[in-house]
């Protein structure tokens, strides 16, 4: 088995999203966030072989959607508290965008404070990509870097990359942290029968 490659993952999903519309990159955030947690709920169950009743059948699971394996994978102890927080946030975004009767795009306020509280839930992680990663993802541009001109760490990202490039770089390495931790995550032990 080949080591989860981070920074790989991170490039890969970040160039991904940069070629999508404000609609498809929130969308497809949310997708690959639900492929994941499935991925990362199976390795954790003891497998039915019975595929009939499998837990992810879209039409009679008990876990058959994004906001229910979200919360099945922090309760079987896969994902954290501030991960569990931030993926609904993400569900949240998703539905925004995918159910809008009128067009809607991440400058509206609705959104912005949707993306705001993202990053403030986050904030140690993008304050600490910001300011050590910050030079590396201008230059992958062909950028120059812009100075840290704001002590607000969160400020200055949003001031120099706007909502949508600050909620991609975010998401980039919030899904390949997420898809890491299916690397740690072990199947229960299957109960024997004590008699």
């Amino acid at each position: 088995m080949t080591k989860y490659d981070f920074v790989k993952d991170f490039e890969r999903i970040w160039k991904s999203l940069k070629n999508e519309s404000e609609r498809g990159s929130i969308i497809v955030v949310a997708a690959i966030c639900d492929d994941i947690l499935i991925n990362i709920i199976s390795k954790r169950l003891i497998p039915i072989e019975d595929k009939k009743r499998s837990f992810f059948k879209r039409d009679s699971s008990l876990i058959s959607n994004f906001s229910a394996r979200i919360d099945m994978a922090y309760s079987l102890g896969c994902i954290s508290e501030n991960m569990r927080k931030s993926l609904h946030i993400i569900r949240d975004l998703r539905n925004d965008f995918a159910h809008a009767s009128v067009p809607i795009c991440m400058q509206d306020s609705s959104v912005k404070d949707r993306l705001r509280n993202l990053l403030e839930l986050n904030r140690k992680f993008v304050e600490f990509f910001w300011k050590e990663a910050r030079s590396d993802i201008f230059l992958s541009l062909s950028v120059s870097p812009p100075e840290i001109k704001n002590e607000d760490l969160l400020s200055d990202i949003l001031h120099h990359a706007g909502h949508r490039h600050a909620y991609e770089i975010w998401a980039s390495a919030f899904i390949a942290n997420l898809g890491e931790s299916i690397e740690t995550v072990t199947r229960i032990e299957k109960y024997e029968s004590p008699a």
